[in-house]
């Protein structure tokens, strides 16, 4: 027998530590580096969240872009997988990061959001720009999810 999974409807249903529970467990905070000739070190940091679920969950997904005020909402039909992903970085400062921090993720999680967030911060004090800032941030991310050691 196949179970029915329950909808929800609107963002008025979801409570801001539910959302802190669902991304300890299904969220991610990540950060690529990409080589970039426009920049001024050749590189450009992107801060990176992301939820990936089940196309079944549709809807949530697109209430929680709706519910956080920022992302976006993509489908990959091949896959059956929708995701919220923010790449923004005026997002992710300004709306991921303070909603996290008031409302933390547990867990294995928590550890990453850290790192994210001390990345967040290099670049929001622009030393992103410098050979040390650019260093540092290297040193953190090497370290983070699935590169962790506990």
């Amino acid at each position: 027998s196949v179970s029915v999974r329950p909808l929800i409807e609107g963002t008025s249903e979801i409570h801001p530590d539910w959302v802190a529970g669902f991304v300890s467990a299904e969220g991610h905070f990540y950060v690529e580096i990409k080589k970039s000739s426009s920049m001024k070190l050749g590189y450009q940091i992107i801060l990176i969240s992301k939820i990936t679920q089940h196309v079944r969950d549709e809807q949530l997904i697109k209430n929680l872009v709706t519910f956080l005020g920022c992302g976006r909402f993509y489908k990959r039909p091949k896959e059956n997988i929708v995701d919220f992903l923010c790449k923004s970085l005026s997002e992710n400062i300004d709306v991921v990061l303070p909603f996290f921090e008031k409302h933390p993720v547990l867990g294995i999680k928590a550890l990453d959001f850290q790192d994210w967030s001390k990345i967040a911060y290099l670049i929001k004090s622009r030393a992103h720009l410098t050979t040390k800032g650019l260093d540092e941030i290297l040193e953190i991310k090497s370290r983070m999810n699935t590169n962790r050691i506990l």
